[in-house]
């Protein structure tokens, strides 16, 4: 499935939290927690409506930021923000956020520098969010207040309005909308993934199979020297087998880039084998969460040479053909409404994107990332595309911000022009969906077009859902 050009592009799925068995609430419940933690930035413009000793102000346009974190095994978010009144007075306050399995609802507990204090109510369905919220002044003045919202597809995006009660819920009026969005993950959070990453070194070292196993995922893949894509149970039959000669592995250099529940770590690995010889790669690790753990689901790796550079991209005679598509593109189209639920990107409407493809590890892999803009929000993918000698297909796998994967098999026409992806989907809820598309390429690879189709029935029947239009911008 291609928005265009090599990009494969996997689905967004709307969280919700039916009633359902405890264990499952439970995995529900610190699913949202993280969903709701990080960086956000909000802004917005409010109404006077008789409160006097508001802690947000009177009447005029607001800004806010804050950063929560998850504390205590996930089960709480830990919030610091500040927020600039419209006369101009910075309020700071923190925040406790938890769930209440009793009345099946959030609870956000809140204490203000200026003395105010207020607790909130509030559920989440699907992406709608509702809160009910007391606020007692420093004067101890009462201020009720209603709030309605709803988050993006991806959960980086809140739209809301509050309306406000002075006589105690008699009567209501509107007093602000806002936006708020999410601006990036907690430095917790990265220093989770980064914890992993030495883990893992650690655990080659010592031939740990069950750490290795733990934090590789069963479905990841390892982009080899040699343009295979292995999996796990390969990586853990080698680790234990008379051939596996590593004594060390150290990382260095870190750096951790998250997007939702995807995370890209690069960085550098020293190894040193038994024989004493020693060497080392750049790496860019792929990590998702998935039931409140983050996973790595692939990797690849580029060797240093002595010179400091990175060996020579030089593609392979397959992966050559696929030089006219390294480069920057931009690309546009429009969609209609998802023929299959879970389907990303949102409603029927326009859409664009710029991607980026480069070959890394010696060319024998081209390297896609996109950011696509849709009716849904912004969605970060990143692809690895190479080629499968024994099937004489281009393969690729596709990683989304949400945390679902995609795994396209590429055949190609004999002039090289026609390009068909047929991709299996597994959505960040497990759901699988088949997906077809077809791009046409010009002669000098300077643009191209394409449709794409989706089956609501295992590949029965098919439905139109997109077409679009690319153009390359820079080699």
């Amino acid at each position: 499935m291609k928005r265009c050009i090599a990009v494969v592009v996997v689905s967004i799925v709307a969280l919700s939290i039916p009633v359902v068995h405890a264990w499952d609430q439970t995995a529900m419940v610190k699913k949202t927690l993280e969903r709701l933690a990080g960086r956000w930035t909000w802004t917005g413009q409010q109404a006077n409506i008789g409160a006097e000793n508001s802690p947000y102000g009177q009447a005029g346009h607001f800004v806010g930021s804050g950063e929560g974190r998850l504390i205590m095994d996930g089960q709480f978010i830990l919030d610091e923000y500040q927020e600039k009144s419209p006369e101009g007075n910075v309020m700071h306050g923190v925040s406790l956020v938890s769930y209440d399995p009793v009345k099946e609802r959030f609870v956000a507990r809140d204490c203000m520098s200026d003395g105010s204090t207020s607790v909130a109510e509030f559920t989440i369905e699907g992406r709608v969010r509702k809160d009910h919220i007391t606020i007692t002044s420093k004067t101890g003045e009462i201020l009720l207040a209603r709030v309605a919202g709803e988050y993006s597809r991806d959960w980086k995006r809140l739209e809301a309005t509050w309306e406000g009660s002075t006589d105690n819920g008699k009567t209501w009026q509107h007093w602000c909308s806002l936006v708020s969005e999410k601006t990036g993950e907690t430095e917790s959070e990265k220093q989770e993934l980064i914890k992993l990453e030495h883990e893992l070194a650690a655990a080659f070292e010592k031939r740990d199979l069950a750490v290795v196993g733990r934090i590789n995922a069963d479905d990841m893949t390892v982009g080899t020297s040699d343009g295979r894509f292995i999996t796990k149970e390969s990586i853990l039959n080698w680790v234990k087998s008379d051939k596996y000669n590593w004594t060390s592995m150290v990382c260095e250099d870190l750096k951790v880039k998250s997007y939702g529940e995807m995370a890209v770590i690069t960085g550098r690995l020293n190894i040193v084998n038994t024989k004493g010889n020693s060497w080392k790669d750049l790496i860019t690790d792929v990590f998702l969460k998935r039931d409140g753990r983050w996973q790595m689901v692939a990797t690849h790796s580029s060797k240093v040479t002595d010179k400091g550079d990175t060996d020579k991209n030089i593609p392979s005679p397959e992966m050559k053909k696929l030089e006219g598509l390294v480069g920057v593109w931009t690309y546009e189209g429009e969609q209609v409404d998802p023929p299959v639920d879970g389907l990303p990107y949102g409603p029927a409407g326009k859409y664009s994107g710029t991607t980026t493809n480069r070959f890394i590890m010696e060319g024998l892999f081209l390297e896609s990332k996109t950011q696509d803009k849709n009716p849904s929000g912004t969605t970060s993918v990143l692809s690895i595309t190479g080629y499968d000698a024994e099937t004489k297909n281009y393969m690729a796998n596709a990683f989304v911000s949400d945390g679902s994967r995609e795994t396209s098999i590429e055949s190609v026409s004999p002039d090289g022009r026609i390009w068909t992806s047929n991709s299996t989907i597994t959505t960040s809820d497990g759901k699988k969906v088949l997906v077809k598309s077809v791009t046409k390429y010009s002669s000098d690879w300077s643009n191209s077009s394409g449709t794409t189709e989706v089956s609501p029935d295992d590949g029965k029947t098919w439905k139109f859902w997109y077409k679009g239009e690319s153009k390359k911008v820079n080699n």
